[in-house]
């Protein structure tokens, strides 16, 4: 790739060419991709924005923090003028394993208005990464999140901007950074949730799914163990094996997402919108549900037969995850956690059918 730096070329960041790749906080400096297909063209190339860019880059920006954020027309240490446009602005947050990405691909096909659709931006796990490990704060975070938010939205160029997240716990951050945005937030019971999962993991290390050994050392994973993850275990990281890790991953996402929920002075502050629904919901009527969706971001919903053709395509074509799913038919897959399993994770699957009831008693967070 050509390389070199944008300080004196880059502007305002709204070529088409470049997207915004990666952000370095500790160097302070913003790592741009130029392709030769414009941003519309090439968030439909690959199911996952951060592959698209690696594929396609041509050449590599670096330009500084503070030259990016004065770009876009605030300063580093300002979130002036963040409002304007963000009802335009939708973020997907989700547990993973529950159809985000078919959403993204449902945003992608609307047409009146038209909607820019980004899957899974690196940059953000980026930030949530820089949280967790102490490298910045959350005032931080939310400032750099404010810089990152405005750039996907202006290169929208006045279509609604919508970004499918990883399954990230910075719903509170992302809100704080974009007064007036609009958020979708998904959730699965953990229990499907976890078989999901261990078919991803069994299928990748080609093993029938009932020989995966959940008790096997999850030192690999202890990284993305979350910045809650204080509150619900004492243990460190390194100690878990796989079931207590994955466990506790999704206590520890939903944990971040009931805390912005029940904030109800930070949804009145920012003027955001909450729109919680369940991979349950979706998919025992997903035209309803997309719809609603769809209703809910103020998008028209479009004709019969283009929503039927999203909802039964394989929303991740193309990607490891869609290749290991066409295996799953030669693999044995059980339909329910061992007694063995369960009973390492009691306590969590004692309360998670109460930790999702309340999280989809919508009234009660004022969500829609």
């Amino acid at each position: 790739l050509a390389q070199g730096t944008g300080e004196d070329v880059w502007v305002s960041g709204m070529d088409p060419l470049q997207t915004l790749y990666a952000i370095d906080w500790e160097t302070g400096s913003v790592l741009l991709v130029e392709a030769s297909d414009p941003v519309g063209v090439l968030v439909k190339r690959h199911p996952f924005f951060y592959s698209a860019q690696y594929e396609a880059a041509t050449h590599v920006i670096l330009i500084s923090l503070a030259k990016f954020c004065e770009g876009l027309g605030f300063g580093h240490h300002g979130l002036d003028g963040m409002r304007d446009g963000n009802h335009r602005l939708v973020l997907v947050h989700s547990v993973g394993r529950c159809g985000s990405t078919l959403i993204t691909r449902a945003f992608e096909a609307a047409k009146d208005p038209q909607v820019l659709a980004f899957s899974e931006p690196d940059v953000f796990t980026q930030v949530a990464s820089s949280v967790l490990a102490g490298i910045m704060d959350e005032t931080e975070a939310v400032r750099l999140l404010a810089s990152v938010l405005r750039w996907f939205s202006l290169q929208a160029d006045g279509r609604y901007c919508v970004l499918k997240l990883r399954s990230l716990e910075i719903l509170e951050l992302a809100m704080r950074a974009s007064p007036g945005s609009r958020h979708i937030v998904v959730i699965r019971p953990l229990e499907p949730w976890l078989l999901s999962w261990v078919r991803v993991l069994a299928v990748a290390r080609d093993i029938p799914v009932d020989e995966f050994d959940w008790f096997d050392s999850a030192s690999s994973y202890h990284a993305r163990i979350s910045r809650y993850h204080h509150l619900l275990i004492s243990e460190k990281p390194t100690e878990h094996n796989v079931i207590q890790f994955w466990s506790r991953r999704w206590l520890s996402l939903m944990t971040s997402f009931r805390l912005a929920l029940n904030d109800s002075e930070l949804i009145r502050t920012t003027q955001s919108r909450i729109y919680l629904t369940s991979y349950e919901a979706l998919m025992m009527k997903p035209k309803e549900g997309m719809v609603r969706l769809f209703s809910f971001c103020g998008l028209r919903s479009w004709d019969p037969a283009t929503l039927n053709n999203v909802i039964t395509e394989d929303s991740q074509k193309g990607t490891g995850l869609s290749s290991l799913r066409q295996s799953w038919d030669t693999h044995r897959e059980s339909n329910a956690l061992t007694e063995k399993v369960r009973a390492e994770i009691g306590q969590v699957l004692q309360d998670s059918d109460d930790i999702m009831k309340a999280m989809l008693d919508g009234a009660r967070f004022g969500c829609n």
